[in-house]
């Protein structure tokens, strides 16, 4: 997921030069399009925490299962 990320961010960040390129150039919706940049990246930035925070939930998930299966291999070597 993390490297589609990265590709895509490449792709964003040429469409939001073009944006500040139309901007700089005085184009009539300089305003709107400012806009629409900062929205973008202000969604790009809440994608960027979701990312990390799902990263996070599926390391923390892995550790509970390796535990739980250390002790249910611990378990059955009790019992044997």
């Amino acid at each position: 997921m993390e490297d589609e990320m990265t590709a895509r961010h490449t792709h964003l960040q040429s469409v939001l030069q073009v944006g500040n390129d139309l901007i700089s150039a005085g184009n009539f919706g300089a305003e709107k399009i400012q806009e629409r940049i900062d929205e973008i990246n202000e969604q790009w930035e809440s994608l960027i925490d979701l990312a990390a925070f799902r990263k996070k939930r599926l390391n923390e998930a892995v550790d509970f299962y390796q535990v739980l299966w250390e002790h249910c291999v611990c378990l059955q070597w009790c019992f044997l």
